[in-house]
């Protein structure tokens, strides 16, 4: 009897350390867990227009039209895959994928651009738009409506140049696989120097987007054909600034984020 009361004596304390251990370890896993922080974050800026694009993050392939006095090119077209996008917590910020028109003003100064494409704003739904930044330092942005659920997964594609017979406007128009839109940039004196495509992201945390591919790229050549862009080789004017990627599809190339 005196031989099994000691063993319970001595056995005991022993239990309830290894319980205690085990109690303090799961609290603090707890603890971990709950005030870990996010997985992925970014540092791309707040949702105002960015002239300089200095301030946003952009995966983005670019084209140069020839160095003239005036006009190198006068449009430039791409057809872009319609992903899904989320920006869950984002508030006002955003990730499109688009292309761009791009050139300084008649005197060959500032920075002007001409834009469309795709975008999802913090939790409102994804819409196609366009937007320009004038040589008059405005801005206009234009939401053209939900992207529709047979849009997916199809390629939508964007035209912009200059509007025939006029020196100050720009054409954009977009056929998608179930609808289609027009816009008009007017007192718009950007002389086209060059086209970017790709995508740009705002903000700084719960942004998504999977993959979509940019093929059939065109320019509009000042004899007003449309020729197509040359194909897109590694070590060609490019900008990829993480956590938006950009990469090289055989003569094309695919854009996506794991943000």
């Amino acid at each position: 009897m005196t031989t099994h009361r000691k063993h319970d004596q001595s056995s005991r304390p022993i239990t309830i350390t290894v319980r205690s251990l085990l109690i303090a370890a799961a609290l603090s896993l707890s603890l971990l867990v709950t005030h870990a922080p996010p997985a992925l974050a970014y540092s791309c800026g707040e949702p105002t227009p960015d002239p300089t694009g200095q301030q946003h993050c952009y995966a983005t392939v670019r084209r140069d039209a020839p160095i003239t006095r005036t006009d190198g090119w006068l449009g430039a077209s791409v057809a872009i895959s319609v992903t899904d996008m989320t920006c869950s917590g984002c508030d006002a910020n955003f990730i499109d994928n688009e292309m761009w028109l791009r050139g300084p003003d008649s005197s060959n100064n500032g920075r002007y651009w001409v834009e469309a494409g795709y975008e999802r704003i913090g939790n409102s739904g994804q819409v196609y738009f366009w937007a320009d930044w004038r040589p008059n330092s405005l801005f206009y942005g234009h939401q053209m409506g939900t992207v529709p659920a047979g849009d997916y997964y199809h390629n939508a594609t964007f035209w912009i140049y200059r509007t025939p017979g006029w020196a100050d406007r720009f054409s954009v128009q977009m056929i998608s696989w179930t609808r289609s839109w027009t816009g008009l940039s007017t007192d718009n004196w950007m002389q086209v120097l060059r086209t970017d495509m790709g995508m740009e992201l705002s903000g700084y945390s719960g942004a998504h987007a999977g993959t979509a591919f940019f093929t059939s790229r065109y320019y509009q050549a000042l004899n007003t054909y449309w020729y197509l862009l040359p194909a897109w080789r590694y070590g060609d004017p490019e900008r990829q600034d993480a956590p938006t990627q950009i990469f090289q599809n055989g003569s094309d190339f695919y854009t996506y984020c794991t943000c």
